[in-house]
């Protein structure tokens, strides 16, 4: 490196190093607000933990190292599992935990070598980011004034998955394959450990669903479990998988990177937390994918996701427990006397009265986990369990908030296709992106994913599809 280049990177490091420092206050200050939101005392071991969570990615961030968005997505994925892992052995169980916060600690560092870097924008990405803005805004400031210090979590849960939008926008260098590789590889683990839970049920789970009252997602035995792997619950676990079979079917290199085997391991898994509603979305997004672009090897892609779907559907045939779970896809084909689609039919007509009722909207905090905060570490009997995507929005945001919100969506997603055309259909993370986009809509009939681990793959799928790749004409579309 010339004399010269070093004196200018040495110069921007100095400059940017203000604002990252900001940034890692900022992060620090939203871990510690919430750690006594959440938590009012820690013993060692706990910090300890937790330390071992957050200070890779620290250090990641300080180093701008390409490895900190796979990092942070793991840690939605690993941190859940390691609350339940220290909750056994310290033989005490917390609705809420201090695990609960490290993946939005660590999401937040992404802000550190974030900011200083803002470039261009195009029309519609500022346009969605205003309209995002507005409906966050309003959301905070119903909930704070309805819902207290609660609204701040659900904020957190919010928008700190949106920050990967920024992250992988700005940054200088292209590492969209790189980071969908590492993120299918921890994926493909999720999926593994599920199916050894299916089987096994490692007593750090058991004791955990035996004291969470979770009654939804069976018995902590082998084989009576509905799986949810090293995350939270099956709903989100399924989320985190799905997303990587339909990147393996679009994307060669991530399909040779995980091979056969990582697709096995994910299907099988996903297949284990019977949510059929993912399978749905996944053949949507794949749909949306093929009829919005043109992308290369796509054909063997979705031959290569047919037969291991196939295999899968074999294997579950004859394995133990194997026909409970195709017991449970079956039903689709009968609906009239499907218990969960005929509760979420009953639960729709309950939501249509709360927006009515309530167009102003409950607000962060009013809706889900967060709840929990203001009902003493029990969720709330009527909204605490929320079966509907759209009617999650509209209760949350108002009709006003949601509004916005779904501007912000579509404004995203003009720009998207807008770029998809510049590719002339080739463009595969434009392409993915645009489609998981579409999917993430669908799937509103029948749960919210825009928050905590789903949202933070939807965001990191559409933040690689906003970013400019070569021969782009950045900053003109809209």
């Amino acid at each position: 490196m010339s004399p010269s280049k070093l004196k200018i990177r040495l110069a921007s490091r100095l400059a940017a190093a203000p604002a990252s420092a900001a940034a890692a206050c900022a992060a620090g200050a939203v871990f510690t607000g919430f750690a006594v939101a959440v938590t009012p005392s820690a013993n060692v071991i706990e910090l300890l933990l937790l330390g071992f969570l957050l200070l890779p990615g620290l250090l990641l961030a300080l180093a701008d190292s390409r490895w900190l968005l796979p990092y942070g997505l793991a840690v939605w994925a690993v941190a859940p599992e390691v609350r339940r892992l220290y909750d056994w052995l310290t033989n005490t169980y917390h609705s809420m935990s201090l695990f609960t916060v490290v993946p939005l600690a660590v999401g937040c560092m992404l802000l550190i070598p974030t900011l200083g870097k803002v470039r261009d924008l195009t029309p519609d990405m500022i346009r969605g980011l205003c309209a995002m803005a507005c409906a966050l805004l309003y959301a905070l400031a119903i909930g704070f004034a309805r819902n207290g210090t609660a609204s701040l979590y659900d904020t957190a849960n919010t928008v700190v998955p949106m920050l990967a939008i920024p992250y992988a926008v700005f940054r200088r260098s292209d590492d969209s394959v790189f980071w969908t590789k590492a993120y299918a590889f921890t994926a493909a683990g999720v999926g593994l450990y599920g199916i050894l839970q299916y089987f096994l049920v490692p007593p750090w789970d058991a004791f955990w669903m035996e004291h969470a009252g979770m009654t939804s997602i069976g018995k902590p035995e082998p084989l009576e479990i509905r799986v949810f792997s090293t995350l939270n619950s099956p709903g989100p676990a399924a989320f985190y998988l799905i997303y990587a079979l339909a990147a393996a079917a679009l994307l060669p290199a991530v399909r040779r990177f995980i091979g056969w085997a990582g697709m096995a391991a994910i299907a099988l898994g996903l297949a284990a937390t019977l949510v059929r509603s993912a399978w749905f979305v996944l053949v949507f997004v794949l749909a949306a994918a093929l009829a919005g672009g043109k992308l290369p090897g796509r054909a063997r892609g979705i031959l290569v996701l047919l037969v291991s779907a196939a295999a899968v559907y074999g294997l579950l045939s004859v394995i133990p427990g194997g026909r409970q779970i195709v017991g449970r896809f079956e039903t689709i084909g009968d609906l009239a006397n499907d218990h969960s689609y005929n509760e979420r039919v009953s639960f729709t007509g309950h939501v249509v009265n709360m927006v009515l009722s309530d167009p102003a909207g409950k607000g962060f905090g009013g809706v889900g986990l967060a709840t929990k905060l203001k009902g003493g570490g029990a969720l709330d009997e009527s909204v605490g369990v929320f079966d509907s995507g759209i009617g999650h929005i509209f209760v949350t945001y108002g009709v006003p908030g949601a509004a916005a919100f779904f501007a912000a969506i579509g404004f995203w997603y003009r720009d998207i296709r807008a770029r998809v055309r510049v590719s002339g259909g080739t463009g595969l993370f434009e392409t993915l992106g645009g489609a998981v986009l579409l999917g993430s809509l669908a799937n509103l009939l029948f749960a919210y994913s825009y928050g905590g681990a789903p949202g933070a793959l939807i965001w990191f799928f559409v933040g690689m599809s906003l970013r400019r790749r070569g021969g782009e004409p950045h900053g003109r579309h809209g």
